[in-house]
């Protein structure tokens, strides 16, 4: 038997579970913004000030409330993929739109007029923010938005100087250590999983590898079964006595037994490597090998599991390099995109690894969040450039808000009027959290001057390195505005 609210009773269930989630999500927000502590039944406790991880694990008791939870917890999931940053800033938007439009729809208003009045100031405040934005392209710039993003000197640099080394489209993984220190590593080159085919080819005893500089590279797409398919390579490496690196699905005891004993007797600089990888995939990379050594690789460190390919620019590689790009483009498919950026990376800017270590687990679960955090921030802010932080953004834009809001049709005004209120939103809540009165700071803002809430003092926001992305505050904003208008034009629910 289906359990149905409609009209007021199901807006007021819908408004109620938003405002719960956003209550425990805004505590937040802003440089003095408190941790929520997270329940987790199969680990530890999480302690966290992430707006979408904490959205993920609110559960409310009524499954009315739940409804409008979910719907809300949306907009931060959806800000989360576009710009990996201000998830809170989502929330804190549709929960301030939501309750003003609500009281509109008291008075009378319809809400699918105050939906379309929405989205027409939403577009504009969006391309308002996109045309005022500083473009980031220096490495202080980015220091600064990874620092204000990860509320940690120490960490933001490191956070900057790895996509300045990498690069925005560069991979940058995050991974958690026990040695208790946070430290960068860079991979650079190409990795395959491709292993020596006997440990007996390795040059290393301590690590098991073998490392070849200016090696040639041959690559067969089968198993080599007979030492006639390779003996012409073979000669030529012992004539002009150059490294040779023979990749392949498998090799035979024969043909393994006769390359060793060319290495030991005739000193034969010779490696064979079995590839790993399956499928489609293999075949990729196994291009991309080809178009990277050129027929020759600078360098090639080989172990027993793995093999990394080391080499400079050329003519083919760029090819293969725009081959890549223009499938990147289009395709829609996730997981090809993921695999193609990979692969993009690794031929590009190679892949950098941050890795997070603190003196007990849930520490470093708190710090591993706040620096992928300030990755996406980053990347964010190199993408769209950057705009004035603490919510002072959303106030700037609201002078050219409402004179665009004359000129929009008489049925959308009001909608429009409720954004214009609800700017103010993510600025009071931050306030609210560093324990001052935001209509005394409001009285107190001018030109260029923000509120600094850390210090509680008035600043030039971006020579004090408060700042946001501009791509940021423009998914918060856009995806706010339409989980809300979704929300206010509904008026039943339904549970099974």
């Amino acid at each position: 038997m289906n359990r149905l609210l409609i009209g007021a009773e199901a807006r007021e269930k819908i408004l109620a579970g938003a405002s719960k989630l956003a209550e425990t999500v805004k505590l937040t927000l802003g440089p003095k913004g408190r941790n929520v502590l997270v329940e987790r039944p199969s680990a530890n406790p999480l302690v966290t000030n992430d707006g979408v991880t904490i959205a993920r694990e609110v559960n409310l008791e009524c499954p009315f409330q739940e409804l409008g939870a979910q719907v809300l917890r949306e907009a931060s999931i959806k800000t989360n993929a576009e710009a990996g940053d201000g998830t809170t800033t989502s929330i804190v938007l549709a929960e301030q739109i939501m309750n003003l439009a609500a009281r509109r729809i008291e008075l009378g208003e319809s809400p699918v007029f105050i939906k379309e009045g929405l989205l027409a100031a939403a577009n504009f405040v969006t391309a308002q923010i996109y045309n005022s934005a500083i473009p980031v392209d220096t490495d202080k710039q980015r220091r600064l938005v990874a620092i204000n993003s990860c509320a940690n000197t120490e960490d933001g640099i490191l956070v900057a100087d790895c996509i300045s080394r990498v690069g925005v489209d560069g991979i940058i993984s995050v991974e958690e250590n026990k040695s208790g220190r946070t430290f960068l590593n860079y991979v650079e080159g190409l990795e395959l999983e491709a292993g020596l085919a006997s440990p007996y080819f390795c040059e290393d005893a301590n690590t098991l590898s073998t490392t070849f500089e200016n090696a040639k590279v041959h690559i067969c797409d089968r198993k080599v079964t007979s030492l006639r398919d390779i003996l012409p390579l073979l000669e030529s490496a012992a004539r002009e006595k150059f490294p040779l690196v023979l990749i392949a699905d498998d090799f035979s005891p024969d043909v393994i037994q006769a390359l060793l004993l060319n290495k030991v007797r005739a000193g034969l600089r010779v490696c064979a490597l079995v590839c790993g990888v399956l499928g489609d995939r293999r075949d990729a990379i196994l291009g991309d090998i080809a178009a990277l050594a050129d027929g020759t690789c600078d360098k090639i460190v080989m172990s027993t599991e793995t093999s990394k390919f080391i080499s400079r620019s050329s003519a083919v590689l760029e090819e293969r390099i725009k081959l890549i790009r223009a499938q990147l483009a289009a395709t829609d498919d996730e997981y090809n995109k993921a695999r193609l950026g990979e692969r993009l990376a690794r031929l590009t800017n190679g892949v950098a690894v941050i890795s997070v270590g603190c003196a007990t687990e849930i520490e470093q679960k708190e710090k591993r969040l706040r620096i992928e955090d300030a990755v996406a921030a980053t990347r964010a802010a190199c993408q769209e450039g950057i705009v004035a932080g603490g919510g002072l953004a959303l106030l700037r834009v609201k002078k050219a808000l409402t004179r665009h809001i004359k000129t929009l049709p008489q049925l959308q005004r009001c909608g429009a009027e409720v954004l214009l209120k609800a700017l103010d939103a993510p600025f009071r809540q931050i306030c609210s959290n560093s324990g001052v009165n935001a209509d005394l700071v409001l009285t107190r803002l001018s030109g260029k001057r923000g509120f600094d809430a850390r210090t509680c003092r008035y600043v030039d926001m971006f020579a004090s390195g408060i700042v946001d992305p501009a791509k940021v505050v423009r998914a918060a904003l856009r995806n706010a505005v339409s989980v809300a208008g979704t929300l206010l034009t509904t008026e039943g629910i339904v549970l099974h």
